[in-house]
């Protein structure tokens, strides 16, 4: 069995027997610890500038990088039929006021967009901060939270057939 260890000194996430830690499967440098297992998967998100970052797949057996997505702000989740994620349009984060966001849902083996929901007004405050947005999800039941206008979205996925 494989059990996933994040060292944040070294910005390194590595996959590692779970019986001996000492065996090292594979690693990759990843400049976050956000990320979450699931069905040997891995999804995390690594912030490339201020807020925003790169959201990834990883191959929880080789380590390799299936995906990216780019420009997604808060935690990227999973759900029951696909993962989710908050895309942010072009914009400086901290400088652009009030910038684009898209609740996406894609294929967690290829990244492919499946759905999309925008919200109204689509525009989020950049100055509010990276806490002020998350999303969660249980199974296809997806929670957005838009802190700067203190809002609470519960959204339900029906993958379609």
């Amino acid at each position: 069995e494989i059990k996933y260890v994040y060292q944040p000194q070294i910005n390194l996430l590595k996959a590692v027997d779970s019986d001996d830690q000492d065996i090292v499967l594979w690693d990759l440098h990843q400049p976050s610890s956000m990320f979450s297992a699931k069905n040997g998967l891995i999804l995390a998100k690594a912030n490339t500038s201020s807020n925003i970052g790169n959201a990834m797949m990883i191959d929880g057996k080789t380590g390799n990088i299936l995906w990216e997505k780019e420009r997604i702000i808060g935690r990227p989740a999973f759900g029951q039929s696909a993962i989710f994620l908050l895309a942010v349009e072009n914009g400086i984060w901290g400088t652009d006021n009030h910038l684009k966001v898209d609740l996406i849902a894609a294929d967690p083996t290829t990244g492919n967009i499946i759905s999309s929901v925008q919200f109204n007004p689509s525009e989020i405050s950049s100055n509010y901060g990276n806490s002020g947005y998350s999303l969660t999800a249980m199974n296809d039941l997806v929670f957005v939270y838009l802190g700067d206008g203190q809002q609470l979205f519960a959204i339900q996925y029906f993958p379609s057939e």
